[in-house]
């Protein structure tokens, strides 16, 4: 939803500017450069903004994506106690691990190291 309300400001100020150059154009003594330079730093604003939500929406996306395997990123670190669920199968580290990737194969789940 918020992309879809980023979208229409971004629309807004698209709008806005292609009035202050019809203004510019026709009327120049009414033409005021100030507001135009706001309207058009708040435009850049909202698309950075919308670039943000693209990459949250995207990486979300990729999560749920169907896969014919099950991956599970650990970031950080990966204590012993905690479990890592996928399908029918759970993995109980017995070590603390950083950087590794959890797959899940149909017969087994393997660990394996990334970089950052």
């Amino acid at each position: 939803m918020e992309l879809k309300e980023v979208d229409g400001q971004i629309e807004t100020f698209e709008m806005a500017n292609k009035k202050f150059e019809m203004i510019k154009q026709n009327m120049p003594e009414k033409y005021d450069s100030k507001m135009a330079l706001k309207v058009t730093q708040s435009k850049i604003v909202k698309m950075a903004q919308k670039a943000k939500l693209e990459d949250k929406s995207k990486a979300l996306y990729n999560l749920i994506r169907d896969s014919e395997r099950a991956v599970v990123k650990v970031k950080n670190h990966i204590y012993p106690g905690s479990r890592v669920y996928m399908d029918d199968k759970t993995y109980m580290p017995s070590s603390v691990f950083s950087h590794i990737i959890v797959k899940k194969t149909p017969s087994t789940i393997i660990l394996r190291d990334y970089d950052e």
